[in-house]
């Protein structure tokens, strides 16, 4: 309500239009408003403030002071104070909070007081209760969130002024960092980086970037108090008036050298475990539950021909074979179901993987499986078995052609006994008849039978083991042609063999035995790649090589050369077939059909002999190897045995003849006693010793054989020389070079004499060993 106080009746009508039309501009305004004059007494007041008299103490009374109508309250004195710097000018406006009870409780308003222009004051009530309770209610909100973040400990927490310097600081950065507040508050950003990156601008430059965004993030190396360097992540905000200039930057940090630490341990941990199975010998091959692959390594590549990207994300069933698929599959679900970790599958002759050319090969297999992230992953480590598979037949082959060579040399020293006989007793028969005899022929015939038979056990014996190796000197014409008749027998009807050897063919150095197993190995390769029949030639020839082709063949040397030349009209060999041609047990021929040694024997032999061989071959225009031998520059003759030249020699020395055969040790002890010597024969070790004890007189010769029962050559020679120091010894032996070895003989620098043998060169040895023994 508004309030007038009297006015004198000569006022006029004017005066009342005035105040009518104030009063309406005041009853208008929704603040309770009063007009107070120069003197700072009421003049006037709206409705509002009338109607909010009843919840206020702040009535006024209209031509009353309005500071002695206010005086009542707590704040009177400041509020005069105001009310009269407004009214005398010294102020333009007071503003002020007032609490004022009522019936609904205390409320606060807001008393503003504003000069008059035309003198006088005018003052608003505003109610302020609500934004002081909601701005009350920010603040404790403000504060607990500032001691919320003052209090934790995790994160560094803190805020820059816009220059960059620390204006506030939490609990977690000084736990981080090792500063205190007092300590850090108001420094430069810059002291929390490392030297190095400080020097870069670093800094700097995140608080650019989160001007420019807004927000910036960063994972890089922070330093503490103490100088320790830490990897920390950071979030920067930039923080903005409401006229969107930078006031300052919020930052916070986690220390993530812990969580660095692991990350790095595991990926060093994948790092590890990737390159071990990258760069395992097998496969390894990982599915999901529907057997579709997540990972195929590099071995998986080699063995299955495919490449991982081509198979990641396929079915493991295109490396199944077809009839294999379904039990594999039935497999993988039943082993699901058992939760165990890892178990073998199958037996190896049972599982089978199919490459991506269609091959089908044996394997070895494992499975394993674990749930990652709730998914089912099945992990299959394979082994390619070819190799192993074809290695264990080969053994099994070979172990076969070890079990014939050694019945072959068990037949062989028999046999060799038996000709040693033939040959001594036909030779003998021989002798004593005259040259115009007519049973001289009859007996000429029966020897050349018995040479050929033991021509035959040499050569049986070449593919079972190597014969005693006996380097001399050598015509390659004259081996080739002797070996010709065997050849024919060998290759058979269906083959034509042509054998032309050079007239001027030169000599070379190595042992006969040897080389006749070369040519044999040859000869037999030669008829195996001719099956619908063709032609070997062999040849021998004189050549010279040059240093460019020693540099182009492993093992050749310059200069003069013997070659045996071997050419069939075959199937001829790829250049795969080639690359390998002298591994051993490499073979191209099926089973049973060979042992993949012949060739790497015949290497080896040349080899030995200081040569090397040289093999030209194409698909369908068959093959030429040629065998390369050092030429000897000598006037001596080649070998062969040795013809009769007039008597046979003989002596009067005293010789130890020890022999288990007995018709070996009677042919032999009858030849040496009708050649003069002085014999003591004994049929086996022990009696030998016995007799050399019981000899008073020294021993010349002890002539024995190797392989005897109770007591080897060896051990005997080794008794009877502590007895008869000086005396000599010659070995016997109808076995192979292994078992002669075995027992302690080996062939170079010790006289020894292969059965079967004829009397005549059996004399000729004991000679030459007396001779050779005296002459020391």
């Amino acid at each position: 309500m508004l309030r007038r106080k009297a006015m004198p009746p000569d006022a006029g009508n004017e005066r009342d239009r005035s105040e009518a039309g104030r009063a309406g501009v005041l009853n208008e305004l929704p603040v309770p408003c009063a007009l107070l004059d120069a003197e700072g007494n009421v003049e006037a007041a709206n409705q509002a403030w009338s109607r909010a008299i009843g919840e206020l103490t702040l009535a006024v009374e209209i031509g009353k002071s309005f500071v002695e109508t206010v005086g009542a309250g707590a704040s009177s004195s400041r509020v005069a104070q105001g009310i009269r710097e407004v009214l005398s000018g010294k102020t333009s406006a007071f503003t002020y909070d007032v609490a004022s009870g009522g019936k609904a409780g205390a409320r606060w308003f807001r008393l503003v007081a504003t000069a008059r222009a035309s003198g006088g004051a005018s003052v608003l009530l505003v109610d302020i209760s609500d934004h002081l309770q909601v701005e009350h209610a920010l603040k404790e909100s403000e504060s607990k969130f500032r001691r919320m973040v003052e209090s934790v400990q995790e994160y560094a927490i803190f805020t820059l002024d816009a220059t960059g310097r620390v204006a506030t600081w939490n609990l977690g950065a000084e736990r981080i960092f090792g500063y205190r507040a007092d300590e850090i508050v108001g420094r430069e950003l810059a002291v929390l980086y490392p030297e190095d990156t400080r020097a870069a601008g670093r800094p700097r430059e995140c608080l650019a970037h989160a001007v420019r965004d807004g927000r910036h993030e960063d994972d890089h190396w922070r330093v503490r108090k103490n100088g320790e360097k830490f990897w920390a992540n950071t979030v920067t905000t930039t923080l903005r008036d409401e006229t969107g200039k930078v006031r300052g930057y919020s930052k916070v940090i986690r220390d993530l050298t812990a969580r660095r630490g692991s990350e790095l341990a595991l990926r060093d941990n994948q790092a590890r475990l990737s390159g071990i199975i990258e760069s395992a010998m097998d496969a390894i091959i990982t599915v999901d539950e529907r057997q579709r692959i997540v990972m195929f390594n590099h071995a998986a590549e080699r063995i299955f021909g495919v490449k991982a990207e081509q198979a990641i994300g396929g079915p493991l069933e295109r490396f199944i074979p077809e009839r294999f698929r379904a039990p594999h599959t039935s497999h993988i679900q039943g082993f699901a179901k058992t939760g165990v970790t890892s178990r073998a599958m199958g037996r190896l002759g049972t599982l089978s993987g199919l490459r991506a050319d269609g091959v089908e090969f044996p394997i070895e297999a494992s499975i394993s499986q674990a749930v990652v992230a709730g998914t089912r992953f099945f992990t299959v480590i394979l082994r390619d078995v070819s190799e192993r598979r074809r290695l264990e037949e080969q053994l099994l082959q070979s172990q076969k052609m070890e079990g014939i060579g050694r019945l072959a040399g068990g037949i062989a020293h028999d046999f060799n006994n038996l000709l040693t006989v033939i040959f001594g007793y036909l030779g003998q028969a021989s002798s004593r008849l005259e040259s115009t005899h007519p049973a001289r022929a009859a007996l000429g015939h029966a020897l050349e039978g018995a040479e050929r038979a033991a021509t035959l056990t040499r050569q049986l014996l070449a593919f079972a083991r190597k014969q005693i190796v006996n380097p001399q000197i050598l015509s390659l014409r004259d081996v080739v042609t002797g070996l010709e008749p065997m050849l024919h027998r060998l290759i058979g009807d269906d083959l034509t063999l042509r054998v032309v050897p050079a007239p001027d063919t030169g000599l070379v150095r190595a042992d006969a035995g040897q080389i006749e197993q070369v040519i044999m190995n040859l000869t037999v390769n030669a008829r195996d790649a001719m099956p619908m029949g063709g032609t070997l030639t062999i040849e021998t020839m004189n050549v010279m090589l040059d240093e460019a082709y020693c540099r182009t063949r492993v093992g050749a040397t310059p200069g003069e050369h013997v070659v045996i030349a071997m050419t069939d009209t075959g199937v001829g060999m790829s250049p795969e077939v080639m690359e390998r041609l002298f591994e051993p047990f490499f073979t191209t021929k099926g089973p049973g059909k060979g042992t993949g040694l012949g060739l790497a024997t015949c290497h080896g032999i040349v080899r030995q002999s200081d040569g090397h061989i040289a093999v030209y071959s194409e698909p369908g225009r068959g093959t030429c190897v040629k065998v390369f031998l050092p030429r000897v520059r000598t006037d001596v003759s080649a070998g062969g045995r040795a013809a009769p030249n007039g008597q046979s020699p003989g002596g009067n020395e005293v010789v130890l003849l020890v022999e288990d055969n007995p018709m070996v040790r009677d042919l032999v002890a009858q030849a040496l006693g009708d050649a003069g010597y002085r014999l003591l024969v004994a049929e086996n070790g022990p009696a030998a010793v016995r007799a050399a004890t019981d000899q008073s007189k020294p021993i010349d010769l002890l002539v024995t054989d190797v392989v005897m029962p109770e007591m080897s050559g060896v051990q005997l020679a080794e008794a009877v020389s502590r007895l008869h120091p000086r005396v000599s010894v010659i070995y016997m032996s109808g076995y192979t070079e292994e078992t002669i070895v075995r027992h302690g003989v080996e062939a170079e620098g010790l006289a020894f004499i292969a059965k079967p043998f004829t009397i005549e060169t059996m004399l000729r040895k004991v000679r030459s060993v007396l001779d050779s023994a005296k002459a020391k």
